[in-house]
């Protein structure tokens, strides 16, 4: 489903950050809407959750080197934290788009 959903990164910032990771600044989410994530140092904020399935081996290593050094935490602890836990992108910092959105709507 993630081929479906995408979200456009309107933090100046995290869309840099983003074109430099993936070649864009819209990236594709597990689902339209929001759920809510407890992350570390902002509490509980409203997320989208990367799709990591639609991105290659080469786009996750480079995320996580960047998160690593964003953080400065050991790469394959973030490795490890992205297969379990994911990415999560502020809803905050991003638009929505929805690929054939006449195909979700009953």
């Amino acid at each position: 489903m993630g081929e479906h959903f995408k979200v456009k990164l309107t933090n100046p910032e995290r869309a840099e950050a983003f074109r430099k990771i993936v070649g864009s600044d819209e990236v594709f989410v597990e689902s339209p809407a929001p759920e809510i994530a407890n992350l570390p140092g902002l509490g509980e904020r409203r997320a989208f959750k990367l799709d990591l399935d639609m991105y290659t081996e080469d786009e996750k290593t480079v995320l996580a080197h960047h998160i690593a050094q964003k953080f400065q935490l050991d790469v394959e602890y973030v490795e490890e934290c992205l297969e379990s836990f994911g990415v999560p992108i502020l809803a905050d910092d991003c638009t929505v788009i929805i690929k054939n959105p006449q195909r979700w709507v009953s």
